[in-house]
């Protein structure tokens, strides 16, 4: 059966996320992971995602979807790929937010609280977790203690790994939060299929990706973000060869002026002799 679209792109995961009917399934994902009430997160409402422009000369900055509660603020990242500034650009949109929070509540302690929930499409870079949820809070550095009052909790969900050790239990004896969190990372129909079973709720979801991928307007856009992205990957691989390029250019000069032997330096650079010769 030929694959169907990634719904860890834009558009396909907030076609998902923001349909009224879904609203029980992101929920539960959210009670599941933070343990928030899950009828507070249902009573809840989604709010406009651009965060305002502070300033003339700001740029306009949307963030993926954010569920305001009574008593918090979520704001829920879609990371298809990684790229160096990726969570930088993901933290500015948390501090915004809890910025916000503050200014709008009448003091610090009728705010609500503000929480990030990273789903990423990969494994976080020299980082290896072996888990498909993480947790990050503000701690202590040699005790480990949570700081008082403590405001920070972000949390990043690993569908890379999450795949990995499902196909090992060959999707047999899973969560019920894996089940839904890997409806985002799949994208051939069979195995979705079979990941529903008979979860009312997976099978409203699997309607839903089905209708997406008839619809050609939507297919249309896909193939934009697709190619869009994959324009965005070629431009930073380059941009990261050429700087690669030229700090070992600069290490071999270094190598070169402290008399350092021309077999060392090839040896150590990889530049061919010729290469060295010539700076």
């Amino acid at each position: 059966m030929p694959e169907i679209m990634n719904n860890m792109y834009d558009f396909t995961f907030k076609s998902i996320t923001l349909d009224p009917n879904l609203k029980d399934f992101m929920c539960y994902i959210l009670h599941a992971i933070t343990r928030i009430d899950y009828n507070e997160l249902i009573e809840g409402k989604f709010l406009n995602t651009y965060i305002p422009i502070k300033k003339k000369g700001d740029k306009v900055r949307v963030s993926d979807v954010i569920l305001s509660t009574k008593n918090y603020i979520i704001n829920i990242e879609a990371n298809k790929d990684y790229y160096p500034g990726v969570f930088k650009k993901n933290n500015s949109y948390y501090q915004e937010l809890l910025s916000r929070m503050y200014k709008q509540g009448q003091n610090y302690n009728l705010s609500k609280k503000v929480i990030q929930v990273n789903i990423d499409d990969f494994s976080i870079p020299r980082i290896k977790l072996k888990k498909a949820v993480s947790k990050y809070v503000l701690k202590e550095l040699e005790t480990n203690n949570k700081f008082i009052e403590n405001d920070i909790e972000k949390y990043y969900i690993d569908l890379k790994y999450l795949e990995k050790i499902s196909r090992k239990k060959d999707f047999k004896n899973l969560s019920r939060l894996d089940r839904y969190l890997l409806i985002f990372k799949l994208t051939d129909e069979e195995e979705i299929e079979r990941l529903v079973e008979e979860d009312e709720i997976m099978k409203k979801i699997f309607r839903k990706i089905r209708e997406m991928n008839e619809d050609e307007e939507l297919i249309g856009a896909y193939v934009k973000e697709e190619r869009d992205l994959m324009e965005l990957n070629t431009r930073l691989s380059s941009a990261e060869k050429t700087g690669y390029d030229k700090g070992i250019i600069e290490t071999a000069k270094k190598l070169i002026k402290n008399n350092v032997d021309i077999n060392t330096v090839s040896k150590v650079t990889g530049l061919s002799k010729s290469k060295i010769n010539s700076l």
